[in-house]
C-alpha cells in the first residue's frame, strides 16, 4: 500500500510538471508571435515613414480639432463675461501673439 501511495504522488507530480511545461510553452509561443507582430508593424511604419512622407504628414494634419469654450476672461484683474467681448479679446490676443512670433521667428519652448 505504501508503495502505491508513493507511486500515485509521483504520477500526480509528474502530471503537474507536464502541465506547467505545456502552459509555459504556450505562453512562450504567444509571446514570440506577439513580438513578431510588433516588429512587423514597426518595420512597416518605418518603411512608410521613409517612403511615403506625404501620407505621414497628411495623417498628422488630419488630427481632429477640439473646441475650446471660454465663458469668461480675466484681463488686468477685470472679469469679462459678455460673449462678444470674450470672443473679440481672444481673437486680438491670438492675432497679436501670432504676429509677434512670426516676426521674431522665435517660438517659445513648450
Amino acid at each position: 500500500m505504501i508503495n502505491e501511495g508513493a507511486r500515485i504522488v509521483d504520477i500526480v507530480h509528474h502530471i503537474s510538471v507536464v502541465k506547467k511545461g505545456y502552459y509555459r510553452s504556450k505562453y512562450h509561443e504567444s509571446k514570440v508571435a506577439r513580438d513578431e507582430f510588433i516588429r512587423a508593424a514597426v518595420a512597416k511604419h518605418m518603411e512608410n515613414f521613409y517612403l511615403d512622407k506625404e501620407k505621414i504628414i497628411k495623417s498628422i494634419l488630419d488630427w481632429p480639432f477640439k473646441k475650446m469654450v471660454l465663458n469668461y476672461l480675466v484681463v488686468d484683474e477685470k472679469l469679462i463675461l459678455e460673449p462678444q467681448a470674450v470672443k473679440f479679446l481672444v481673437d486680438t490676443i491670438m492675432e497679436g501673439w501670432t504676429k509677434k512670433h512670426l516676426v521674431s521667428g522665435v517660438l517659445p519652448a513648450w
